[in-house]
């Protein structure tokens, strides 16, 4: 099909043109990294939160990888009627290029920049949401420097390596930079996986970073299974909250009744 905005060119060589939501595509690359059922979900909940809150919504997008997520949440917003205004922050300049013509195809109302979410460049006034699918996969260095990782193998394609393992920080980093670019009303949604070793991971990192989760959705695959991964909804903490709650016990000790969506504070 043609394109339907100027600038979105057609697939080239090793890369496919791929159904997003509606009548949306995007551009990802044969055996590369490619858009998720996290991203999905993370998509899904981020979206209803901006819906939520009224007014016009400015999305700030950190990892947007190949602008998956970014797209999505401008997809519904919309469809919806609702003004909107996004941005992408990517450090692989392949991925944000592909971000960048999937943006152009379908006329979204975002941009996509080039940036390490460490140093995020300057996005303007601050978000009423940012959004983040981190890699979980930990990285670890050997005397010489070289990376290792106890999750695996790394794959051997470069891209999908820098979306799926932690080379340039996990769901700390992207919750300090959250906490960065949020307005005082502003929301957090993130994704974590790998929660068997993770879990207590992203309790920390809100804590850590100055910022309080108000919603958790946890993820199942099939029914009777622990998660796969969850889905965190924070905002900057308050003076008058309550002290975070103390780190969860391992999954395995977990009631089943768990997993069901749980709400940890009022918004």
């Amino acid at each position: 099909a043609a394109p339907r905005a100027a600038g979105g060119g057609a697939p080239g060589p090793g890369e496919e043109l791929c159904c997003l939501c509606g009548d949306w595509r995007i551009f990802q690359r044969v055996a590369g990294h490619r858009y998720s059922t996290e991203d999905v979900a993370t998509a899904w909940v981020a979206a209803g939160v901006a819906l939520g809150r009224g007014g016009a919504v400015r999305h700030v997008d950190l990892g947007c990888g190949v602008g998956s997520v970014l797209q999505m949440v401008a997809w519904r917003c919309a469809d919806a009627g609702r003004g909107y205004a996004g941005v992408g922050v990517e450090a692989q300049r392949d991925s944000a290029d592909r971000a960048r013509r999937s943006v152009a195809y379908n006329g979204a109302r975002c941009e996509v920049v080039d940036g390490d979410l460490r140093a995020p460049p300057d996005v303007g006034a601050a978000p009423d949401l940012v959004t983040g699918t981190p890699p979980y996969f930990c990285v670890a260095r050997d005397g010489a420097g070289a990376a290792t990782t106890t999750f695996g193998a790394f794959p051997d394609c470069e891209q999908s390596a820098g979306a799926r393992y932690e080379f340039r920080g996990g769901v700390e980093a992207y919750c300090a930079a959250a906490a960065a670019l949020l307005g005082r009303d502003g929301r957090f949604v993130v994704c974590e996986g790998g929660l068997h070793v993770n879990l207590a991971r992203v309790a920390k990192a809100a804590d850590a970073a100055g910022l309080e989760i108000v919603d958790h959705l946890p993820v199942v695959g099939r029914a009777g299974k622990p998660p796969l991964f969850g889905v965190w909804t924070m905002r900057r903490r308050r003076p008058d909250d309550p002290p975070p709650p103390p780190p969860p016990p391992p999954p395995e000790t977990w009631p089943m009744a768990f997993w069901t969506k749980t709400t940890t504070s009022p918004s």
